[in-house]
């Protein structure tokens, strides 16, 4: 190994690092969108018939991840092939003075970008994949396997005895049924996106994302 290689492979690593931090930045600035979102799906959400809204809506806030899900991965994608574009320009003296060095920093780059990643992740992405070949198929890659929602309480079919009792009670217990199911989805909506509270081997939305983003960089990196 040379030292352009070296200093060229330390240089993408650095420039990795920074685009890992990049896309956890814009999730976690994009992540109370998500949640507002969440929120007026719920407050939309029917009294007429509380357990069959109570399905319903698990299956729409499912929906709403997803979307956020790729709409993420879109951002990052185009965010990370402009810093790729920005990683060449620098590093074009050193590819100039060693006509190889550009092929063989190719050849190891997925490696590298991998290097770090969540391994459930990276299983699950395709290994060949490059801004050329990205699509909406690979796209719904990420989020697709966190949104089936463990079921809700059923707990809202009671409340239909309670409105017998009183429509100040029942009101009541629409709020509060409400609140719950708020509660819950910020809950599982902060799990699946960041792995909070989480097992550790869990894949997460924001890891699929970094690895979808990053790997299209490395593999993308085809001699000119």
């Amino acid at each position: 190994m040379t030292g352009s290689d070296l200093f060229t492979r330390v240089d993408f690593l650095n420039w990795r690092d920074s685009q890992l931090e990049e896309i956890t930045l814009q999730a976690e600035t994009a992540f109370p969108k998500l949640l507002k979102t969440i929120d007026a799906k719920i407050d939309e959400a029917g009294t007429t018939d509380l357990a069959w809204s109570e399905f319903k809506i698990r299956d729409e806030i499912s929906e709403i991840c997803s979307t956020w899900a790729e709409e993420q991965a879109q951002k990052a994608l185009a965010h990370t092939e402009e810093a790729l574009s920005d990683l060449k320009e620098k590093l074009a003296p050193e590819f100039t003075r060693d006509p190889d060095l550009n092929d063989r920093l190719a050849a190891i780059a997925p490696a590298l970008a991998s290097a770090g990643l969540a391994a459930a992740s990276i299983a699950a992405i395709p290994t060949v994949v490059s801004f050329a070949t990205v699509s909406t198929s690979v796209l719904a890659i990420v989020g697709v396997s966190y949104v089936s929602w463990p079921l809700f309480t059923v707990g809202a079919v009671a409340l239909g005895a309670t409105a017998l009792v009183s429509r100040s009670l029942f009101d009541t217990a629409v709020e509060n049924w409400r609140e719950s199911l708020r509660a819950r989805a910020h809950t599982h909506a902060g799990e699946i996106v960041f792995g909070l509270g989480a097992p550790v081997d869990q894949r997460t939305i924001l890891e699929d994302i970094q690895t979808l983003a990053i790997n299209a960089a490395a593999n993308s990196m085809d001699p000119q």
